[in-house]
């Protein structure tokens, strides 16, 4: 059985890869599934929290960077 990749929590490790959570082959997953539904932002917030909880001492804005940022839209000017 081939591991999904998926986080092993409280370290938010990916479980097939070994790389933090969420790996990029996650966030491809999870923006092929949510991002048509505008709730891929919603649900990167989600893990933050949850992950913001577990890692007690990770900076906020590196939080916020591996759970939210890449959920935004690139903005063409």
């Amino acid at each position: 059985m081939i591991p999904q990749h998926l986080a092993t929590r409280p370290e938010w490790i990916c479980r097939a890869c070994g790389q933090p959570c969420p790996c990029p082959q996650a966030r491809v997953r999870l923006a092929a599934v949510h991002q048509e539904t505008g709730k891929l932002g919603r649900i990167g917030y989600e893990m933050l929290e949850l992950a913001a909880k577990e890692l007690p001492d990770t900076p906020v804005a590196e939080l916020w960077d591996r759970f939210v940022a890449w959920t935004e839209p690139v903005r063409q000017p």
